[in-house]
């Protein structure tokens, strides 16, 4: 995320509560040549060099005031000046430096100096700017223009201690209303860093949505169908994540319930918009299984818009909960087989003879489950 923007600031010294207000446009590159200066002892402001000297560098902080754009930044630093009256600002009238052409003088100087410089001086003076260059694109596409966390702990200190007036209050009211107006959008066309996005997605974990949110975001996705790039997106993100086997009971049940609750004429319209080839495959696999997908499809169509009254389920699971408490009181004791075992001796075609019943009834067995999970399906 890029750091480098314009703005309006205030070094505050929090042992005395005095700060300076100054304006950039590029408000960290001049947080940087503030400090530096004050720690060579090279500052123009005389009055925040003295406080740094007798303070010390961990009593001052900098923070940014306001974002306005380039072209507003004198006007607005004005502003603050006026509203909070710094103790430290020498000039009371801001001025800025952007948009001043150096001489013509000034130039030829500087060209000059250039010339007397050798090729190797010149050489290392351009790989040195490059290699400056190049350090801050890795700083502001690493996120590292920020704020120390002790520099934070600072500011929320000296906010705790400050009194604020209906004078600054509406200072900060009109600096954002100007905010919106110039930019509506500010965070537009900016990506988090990978630490930051961790942290969301771990905060979207722990949040548990009401059975109302949860009921408005099922409704507002009603209808609304995925564009290829996003079906891919999710495919190619979702590879190599395998589902937990509590994860599949839990998606099972959810959609047995939901199935349940789905009237047949629901169901109907829910199996008429599978796909040609989709129906297909489940009519070849009821041929598989001895069943006539036709006659099961009649079957259906002739008890559509039937169902059993609330009655009959009521006895059905009454009936079924004795069956069960039943079975629970008086369990069938095992059968002990007194007989004494005996070696069978049977013939190759008896035991080929066997063996295509038991298939048979195997495959018997097996269809009259499919056939039994099909109409619960429809019924």
């Amino acid at each position: 995320m890029s750091k480098r923007y314009p703005g309006v600031y205030r070094i505050t010294c929090l042992t005395t509560g005095d700060f300076y207000v100054g304006s950039s446009a590029y408000v960290q590159s001049r947080k940087s040549e503030h400090f530096q200066r004050l720690r060579k002892q090279a500052h123009a402001n005389v009055h925040l060099q003295r406080a740094f000297n007798r303070y010390g560098e961990e009593t001052f902080v900098f923070e940014v005031l306001e974002r306005p754009p380039v072209e507003k930044l004198i006007e607005r630093e004005q502003y603050w000046i006026d509203a909070l009256a710094p103790a430290y600002n020498i000039r009371k009238i801001a001025e800025s430096n952007l948009g001043l052409k150096t001489s013509e003088v000034v130039r030829a100087r500087q060209r000059q100096a250039w010339h007397e410089l050798s090729p190797e001086e010149q050489e290392k003076a351009k790989q040195n700017l490059a290699i400056g260059r190049q350090k801050m694109m890795e700083m502001v596409a690493n996120g590292e223009w920020q704020q120390a966390p002790e520099s934070i702990e600072k500011i929320k200190i000296a906010r705790a201690k400050q009194v604020t007036t209906p004078e600054m209050l509406e200072a900060l009211k009109q600096g954002q209303e100007v905010r919106k107006q110039v930019n509506p959008k500010p965070r537009q066309g900016m990506t988090n860093s990978l630490e930051t996005r961790q942290k969301q997605s771990e905060a979207a974990r722990r949040r548990k949505h009401t059975p109302e949110t949860i009921e408005k975001m099922r409704a507002a996705k009603q209808g609304t169908k995925q564009s290829e790039v996003a079906k891919r997106k999710t495919s190619e993100s979702l590879k190599g994540h395998g589902v937990s086997e509590t994860n599949r009971q839990k998606f099972a049940e959810r959609s047995r319930e939901m199935w349940a609750n789905r009237s047949p004429e629901e169901r109907h319209a829910i199996v008429k918009k599978r796909s040609e080839e989709v129906q297909e495959k489940n009519r070849q696999r009821m041929r598989e299984l001895g069943k006539d997908p036709d006659r099961i499809e009649r079957q259906r169509q002739s008890q559509l818009g039937t169902k059993r009254s609330e009655e009959t389920r009521q006895r059905q699971r009454e009936a079924w909960e004795r069956r069960k408490q039943k079975q629970l009181e008086n369990p069938k004791p095992p059968v002990e087989n007194t007989q004494p075992t005996k070696e069978y001796k049977y013939s190759d075609e008896r035991r080929a003879r066997m063996s295509a019943g038991k298939k048979a009834s195997w495959d018997k067995k097996k269809a009259a489950q499919a056939e039994n999970i099909q109409q619960s399906l429809f019924d």
